[in-house]
């Protein structure tokens, strides 16, 4: 597999960090340093390229959410990322609303209530969606989602060191990795380094958000914004 233009592999990523560090006999280490950097820039932070769609089947109250092999299911996008867009061979264009569980329990009443979806939450502890009202006929939706691409495994060494990150942004992959190993030695350039990784990361960070690249409306904080009280 060719390396797109501007990307670097994982086992360049960290060569080139390491010959910036002088010590080239934490390779081993690195390779896992690099697998959790990965992790948390993906999971910390909102990027566009993360934002993808999966067809799913609804045919009973629970369905099974987007899991590797394929892009990893994270969250949702928005509150209306799940579109039925076929009813049996009717193609048709519905939109489920997504609730958090609380008020999915609340409104889905009576539990057993068969037709259509309206709304659906993610049952966190099975990792599955969940509709109401629980459909009696098979649908097909689109679900738009943020993915968590998968680890590579660090004992495939050869495999792990031609594999290309799916966080385009290799220059600041060195970075994060050789900061990674000044902290690891205690080295005394940990401090002027970690300012520079910051800064990069907020650059990307400006950079990687286009106009359109995600949803206009951001939701209001509910732990400020809180329903309005206006005494007796």
């Amino acid at each position: 597999m060719s390396t797109p233009p501007g990307r670097l592999t994982r086992g360049t990523i960290i060569d080139h960090a390491l010959s910036q560090l002088g010590n080239k006999k934490i390779k081993a280490e690195a390779r896992v340093a690099l697998n959790f950097i990965l992790y948390d820039l993906h999971t910390l932070y909102e990027w566009p390229h993360l934002h993808v769609s999966a067809t799913v089947t609804l045919n009973q109250a629970y369905f099974a959410l987007p899991a590797s092999p394929s892009p990893i299911f994270l969250k949702t996008i928005n509150d209306s990322s799940l579109i039925i867009t076929l009813d049996g061979t009717v193609a048709i264009k519905h939109v489920v609303q997504e609730t958090d569980r609380q008020t999915f329990e609340t409104a889905a009443y009576p539990s057993d209530a068969s037709g259509m979806p309206l709304i659906w939450t993610v049952d966190r502890t099975s990792d599955r969606g969940q509709v109401w009202p629980v459909p009696l006929t098979s649908y097909s939706a689109i679900l738009w989602y943020k993915c968590l691409p998968s680890d590579v495994d660090v004992t495939d060494v050869v495999a792990y060191d031609a594999s290309i990150p799916s966080f385009p942004w290799s220059r600041h992959l060195i970075q994060e990795v050789f900061v990674w190993g000044l902290q690891y030695e205690s080295d005394s350039r940990y401090a002027e380094e970690e300012v520079k990784r910051t800064h990069q990361l907020g650059v990307i960070r400006e950079a990687a958000m286009p106009l359109h690249s995600q949803i206009n409306q951001i939701p209001l904080d509910p732990m400020i914004f809180k329903t309005p009280f206006y005494g007796d």
